[in-house]
């Protein structure tokens, strides 16, 4: 898949540099309910674990680069796919030195057009923690509606409480059953 300075591509094993720098980050893990990425070898085994689960059809985990020098700036993802009901979930994380630049926004437009023209789904979800702000308006502003809240539904591994999850959702009009 391909943006427009952006490029859309499968997470490599020289990307653990950046995937360290994205995920050891308090502020961008801050709403993921994860402990931090303490080293370069966790990097590695995190990347080993997105390949496995592309290998597996378990979800599909891109990442996002500059076109001109290939650099991870963050992630994005389909995931929990339900065939049967033609839905999936759409994750996504960056880099916080690219936050507020509309790089998160214009990739999304792809993947979701990708979900719903490609894959023919006709339904995407985004769980969001209430408080993230941020997350909450790109999703809105993809045309996701919020539909409610999930009360306690994410345990947080760093508090060990559970967390409650807004529900966004998207329904593709186009979709027709056949």
């Amino acid at each position: 898949m391909d943006g427009n300075v952006y490029n859309l591509r499968q997470v490599k094993k020289t990307d653990c540099k950046d995937i360290f720098d994205i995920y050891s980050d308090n502020d961008a893990v801050k709403y993921e309910g994860m402990n931090p990425i303490e080293s370069i070898d966790k990097a590695k085994s995190y990347i080993d674990f997105i390949n496995d689960g592309y290998n597996k059809k378990m979800f599909v985990r891109w990442c996002i680069s500059d076109k001109e020098d290939d650099k991870l700036l963050g992630l994005i993802s389909l995931q929990h796919f339900d065939y049967l009901n033609a839905k999936a979930e759409v994750g996504y994380i960056l880099n916080k030195k690219y936050w507020g630049k509309g790089i998160m926004g214009s990739n999304l437009s792809l993947v979701i057009n990708y979900a719903f023209n490609q894959l023919n789904l006709h339904r995407l979800e985004a769980v969001i923690h209430p408080a993230n702000i941020a997350s909450i308006t790109l999703a809105e502003r993809m045309g996701f509606k919020i539909e409610g809240v999930k009360k306690e539904c994410e345990l947080n591994l760093r508090t060990s409480n559970y967390e409650d999850r807004l529900i966004l959702g998207r329904v593709n009009k186009m979709k027709k059953v056949s």
